[in-house]
């Protein structure tokens, strides 16, 4: 196994960092909604990852396979409500005839008509920046130092610097190993990971509510009361509904044009009224009204 110096370790580890955000982001855009009575031949998670990197599908039904749900391709006039007149749909391997809205549905993401994808990409590079700043200022911590040497000693020093990074508990040195003058700096760097925790709290938080998913990160410690939670869900709910509804439009498009019975919902149980009149119940407790 290839042993990383610093360098390439910290490069990995940037990479790790970041795919990790992104691919957790990624996973939730995906299993948001619930798709209800879809045809057999379309994929519900392929119809999500359509509309999350393209913003679009098109819904229609293919002379050999039946009924799919495939990525929009569209550069033709739009009409007054600036929907494609003509469009096609394309795949690993498959490209649909022309297209029209008597035999097709358009599948938006949100009234924006816009993918989630580059959004998801922001939150993860920020997050990403701020989980890294918090390692290098934890590492900071044990390592306040920098260290003036000459160029000879320069790699005996960087060996037993891979040994004290590794938290060996007793590090040997060759005798006579290192020579000439050895200087050490104090950086004396603050401690300021508690702080960037809180700000990763809530760009999660903002990154979650984009994706209309409850995550109430209040670094707060006593109860929050009902107009604090109001104001944390609204957001949330309002970037539900725009994607929400953009899907259940199109669901009662294709009911209306192919005789089908499909409808959309958002997989979540928790609702922002009852989270309310939790509060309000726990609130009546404390004065002794019940």
């Amino acid at each position: 196994m290839k042993k990383f110096n610093s360098v390439e370790k910290a490069a990995y580890l940037n990479n790790r960092t970041y795919s990790n955000w992104f691919n957790r982001f990624y996973s939730i855009a995906l299993s948001r909604f619930e798709w209800i009575n879809l045809p057999d031949t379309i994929d519900e998670r392929y119809l999500e990852l359509s509309l999350f990197w393209r913003g679009a599908s098109l819904f229609f039904i293919d002379d050999v396979m039946g009924y799919l749900a495939l990525p929009l391709m569209s550069n033709s006039p739009l009409n007054v409500y600036g929907i494609p007149t003509l469009r096609m749909a394309y795949s690993y391997g498959y490209t649909s005839d022309t297209m029209t809205p008597e035999n097709s549905v358009i599948i938006y993401n949100n009234y924006t008509r816009t993918p989630d994808s580059e959004q998801i990409k922001m939150y993860s590079l920020r997050l990403y920046e701020i989980e890294r700043s918090i390692d290098t200022n934890v590492k900071a911590q044990k390592t306040p130092i920098l260290i003036e040497c000459e160029d000879k000693s320069r790699f005996s020093l960087l060996n037993l610097y891979e040994q004290y990074d590794g938290n060996i508990p007793i590090i040997f040195s060759k005798k006579g190993g290192i020579t000439g003058t050895i200087n050490s700096i104090k950086t004396d760097a603050p401690f300021v990971a508690d702080k960037l925790q809180i700000l990763k709290h809530q760009y999660f938080q903002e990154a979650m509510n984009f994706l209309g998913v409850e995550a109430n990160t209040s670094e707060k410690t006593e109860r929050q009361v009902t107009d604090e939670i109001t104001t944390n869900m609204g957001s949330t709910e309002a970037s539900r509904q725009s994607a929400l509804n953009a899907r259940k439009q199109a669901c009662e498009q294709i009911n209306k044009l192919f005789g089908l019975n499909i409808d959309c919902r958002f997989r979540s149980n928790l609702k922002l009224s009852q989270l309310m009149e939790n509060d309000g119940e726990m609130e009546s407790e404390e004065n002794g009204e019940i």
